[in-house]
């Protein structure tokens, strides 16, 4: 029996609604899986078998279907003639995407946001587990994303390529996120970078066309500090990731990603609530400055201070120093 998942959100929000995910997939451990999601986050998921197929946003399955105007040779909608079960993570208020799936002879449709207001749970994976209308939930924050071999080699060309000598350990950095109002200022960095050298480590900056700006500002602040990885492909990144001795970076996708491949992450939060956002599991620290007072986005954009992200550096390196034995400890 197959199961769709409709799920629309960027990378991080995909990844806090994993675990509920792996519990829906578990009800249907017979069946194929579908995931409608953006294709990043999609290849992602079937390249580490945690689903079995991807239909893209991006190519415009969804849009069709609610509007009635998908072609019936399609792939999705040939696909969805065998689906029995259907799992959407939306806010519809007009019913035309429930009514969609039933159409397309789907028994059971779920289609319900973890934003709605009514939700009692406070962390956004328990707010997808209320959403999902399922009571026997697991957590498995734990179990890394399985990376293959084909990624892990396709890692190993992307880190020559950035300059990473092979069998070097390195500490990956994200500097950026979905918002500048969600980073620190770059000179933030310049100790752990330093901290980093001192254990024999590389320090290896990933970024994104949107992370051009704090990239930027690190070259300037901190020249031949780093390697850089620019532009790389999702799965690439995840073996890059999983490979790492550590992680740092903000309130981002790809923290969520880290902490997914259970690779000992440190968080800067702010300011977004760790405690309805923040990535869990064993090998994840947060780390905040002074608890945001700013009531609404609009205010987070007009706030000059950022006190709820500044961190200072000698508490971010022992966020890291501390994260790293720990995690040593529990590994072993």
């Amino acid at each position: 029996m197959r199961l769709l998942i409709v799920h629309p959100g960027g990378i991080g929000d995909v990844l806090l609604a994993l675990p509920v995910l792996r519990t829906l997939r578990r009800h249907h451990r017979d069946g194929e899986v579908g995931l409608l999601a953006g294709n990043p986050i999609g290849t992602l998921l079937r390249d580490c078998h945690e689903v079995d197929t991807v239909f893209p946003l991006e190519s415009g399955a969804l849009v069709q279907l609610l509007a009635g105007e998908g072609p019936r040779t399609s792939p999705f909608v040939a696909w969805l003639r065998a689906c029995r079960s259907a799992q959407c993570w939306m806010d519809e208020r007009d019913g035309k995407l429930r009514a969609a799936l039933v159409a397309q002879g789907i028994r059971r449709v779920v289609v319900a946001s973890p934003m709605e207001e009514s939700r009692k749970s406070r962390h956004q994976t328990d707010r997808f587990l209320e959403a999902a209308e399922c009571s026997c939930f697991e957590p498995e924050a734990d179990r890394p994303l399985h990376v293959t071999k084909a990624m892990t080699a396709l890692g190993r060309i992307a880190l020559r390529n950035a300059g990473v000598p092979d069998h070097r350990p390195y500490v990956v950095i994200h500097p950026g996120s979905g918002s500048i109002h969600k980073c620190c200022h770059p000179s933030t960095l310049g100790p752990v970078f330093h901290w980093i050298r001192s254990k024999d480590f590389i320090p290896l900056i990933v970024g994104g066309p949107a992370d051009e700006q704090q990239v930027g500002n690190l070259t300037a602040l901190w020249p031949g500090m780093f390697c850089l990885m620019k532009e790389t492909d999702l799965s690439t990144l995840a073996a890059v990731i999983r490979n790492a001795v550590l992680y740092i970076g903000h309130d981002s996708g790809i923290t969520h990603l880290a902490a997914a491949l259970a690779v000992p992450t440190v968080a800067c939060f702010g300011p977004t609530d760790e405690r309805r956002w923040g990535p869990r599991g064993r090998f994840v620290r947060v780390v905040t400055g002074i608890p945001c007072e700013c009531a609404t986005w609009d205010t987070v954009r007009e706030c000059r201070d950022k006190s709820c992200l500044r961190i200072s550096p000698a508490a971010l390196v022992d966020a890291c120093d501390n994260m790293l034995a720990s995690s040593c400890g529990l590994l072993t």
